[in-house]
């Protein structure tokens, strides 16, 4: 039999907070490279950060579309519901 959860155990996020876009990797200067064929390299590094980090981008952007939309949506809900006017 499943019990229900209390209320104190749940963690509440608004809807509205927007999560911070994710920071890009720093770029190594091209004296950080030692030339030697190191693995891994600096470069391979930052190109492997530099992917996560596009990844996140995208993932970031459209969560926040869907965020910007789902407040509007709420925003003209509560309009209507306040002001009547159905159109």
């Amino acid at each position: 039999m499943n019990q229900p959860v209390p209320a104190s155990t749940l963690i509440s996020v608004p809807i509205s907070a927007p999560m911070s876009a994710p920071n890009p990797p720093r770029k190594p200067e091209p004296h950080e490279c030692c030339g030697t064929g190191c693995i891994p390299c600096v470069m391979d590094i930052y190109e492997e950060e530099l992917w996560q980090y596009e990844k996140d981008l995208k993932s970031w952007e459209a969560a926040n579309t869907v965020s910007q939309a789902d407040a509007l949506v709420a925003t003209t809900s509560a309009t209507t519901a306040v002001t009547g006017s159905g159109t």
